[in-house]
């Protein structure tokens, strides 16, 4: 199986976008700042898509990448579930 994922960091209230075959084994190296992209921040997973294919998986992660408007779609579904601030 692969997921398409989006992390979430409270205190800059940045998105992150990736691909993987393990969720939670990513998420901890996003944490551990082993991704240049993310390094530095602590990120909580908001949400993440199931996929049998790698292939569909990189396509689905590209698209919400790449076109603005699909990515508004599914964060405005997910903007309810934003933590809100302690």
């Amino acid at each position: 199986m692969h997921y398409v994922y989006v992390l979430y960091c409270r205190r800059t209230q940045q998105f992150y976008i990736g691909e993987t075959a393990d969720v939670t084994r990513r998420l901890e190296e996003h944490n551990r700042s082993n991704n240049l992209s993310t390094k530095g921040r602590t990120w909580e997973l908001m949400y993440s898509e199931t996929y049998r294919n790698k292939c569909i998986a990189r396509e689905r992660e590209q698209s919400l990448k790449h076109y603005g408007k699909t990515w508004q779609t599914l964060k405005k579904r997910l903007s309810s579930s934003l933590p809100s601030e302690d």
